[in-house]
């Protein structure tokens, strides 16, 4: 397995924030919608996002 810097990764169809570290804490909605492709979806297991501005990015959003 490689692990590749955020900015070297290709644009996904979603992200999957699995852990409430500070730095996924820190991210704007607009550094998770650049990681993805068209149509994003978040989807946020610690629910550390907030999901009204989330939606405000244009990201669809799942919270467990």
């Amino acid at each position: 397995v490689t692990i590749l810097p955020l900015n070297d990764l290709p644009p996904s169809d979603a992200v999957i924030v699995a852990v409430a570290h500070r730095t996924f804490r820190e991210f704007a909605p607009s550094d998770f919608r650049r990681l993805m492709r068209e149509k994003p979806v978040l989807i946020d297991v610690k629910g550390i996002c907030s999901p009204k501005e989330i939606q405000q990015a244009g990201i669809r959003l799942w919270r467990l």
